[in-house]
C-alpha cells in the first residue's frame, strides 16, 4: 500500500509515492515513524489480527436475543465497576469507564426496548408455576398415600421452604 499523504513539493496536489508502514497509511517521512505513531500502528495490528482469527476460528453459537442482551448488560455492568474501582489509583483509565458506561448505557436501552426483563419475569413466573404443579403431584400421587391433613402440612412446609430460598420473599 502506498502512503496518503500529500507530498509539499507539489503543493499537497500529489501524493507521496512512499511505501506505506505496515498497518499505517503513511509511510515513515509522513508520520508513521514517530513513537506515538508506531504505538498506534502496533495496536491497529493486534486489533487486525484478532478481528482475522476471531474470523476464522470463530464458530457460530446459537444464542436467544433476549439472552444476549441481558449477557451484554451484565457484563458492561461488571465492567464498569471494575473501572470505577481502579480510578482512584489511575486516573488515566477515565476514558475507558467513560465508554464502558455509555456502552451499559446502551445495552439497558436495547433490553429495555426488547422487553427483556418482562421477558425474564415471565419465565420465572412459568418456573414457579411448574415447580409448583410438580409439588401438587407429588403430594396428591396415591402412592406416598397422604392424608388430607398430610397433605395440607406438606404445602405448607413447602411454602415455608421455598420462601426461605433467596429471592423467594
Amino acid at each position: 500500500m502506498r502512503c496518503i499523504a500529500k507530498t509539499k513539493r507539489s503543493g499537497g496536489r500529489k501524493r507521496c509515492k512512499g511505501q506505506a508502514v505496515t498497518g499505517s497509511d503513511k509511510c515513515r517521512m509522513h508520520g508513521a515513524g514517530g513513537g506515538r505513531a508506531r504505538a498506534n500502528t502496533d495496536r491497529r495490528a493486534r486489533e487486525d489480527a484478532a478481528r482475522l482469527a476471531c474470523e476464522r476460528l470463530g464458530v457460530p453459537v446459537e444464542v436467544d436475543p433476549a439472552e444476549a442482551l441481558l449477557r451484554q448488560v451484565w457484563e458492561a455492568s461488571g465492567c464498569v465497576c471494575f473501572y470505577r474501582a481502579r480510578l482512584e489509583t489511575d486516573p488515566e483509565i477515565r476514558g475507558l469507564y467513560d465508554a464502558e458506561r455509555d456502552r451499559l448505557t446502551r445495552a439497558c436501552a436495547l433490553a429495555l426496548r426488547a422487553g427483556v426483563e418482562e421477558r425474564r419475569v415471565g419465565l420465572e413466573e412459568e418456573k414457579g408455576r411448574q415447580i409448583a404443579t410438580l409439588l401438587n403431584a407429588v403430594f396428591e400421587d396415591a402412592e406416598l398415600g397422604l392424608s388430607v391433613a398430610q397433605r395440607r402440612a406438606a404445602r405448607i412446609t413447602a411454602a415455608r421452604h421455598l420462601r426461605a430460598l433467596p429471592g423467594g420473599g
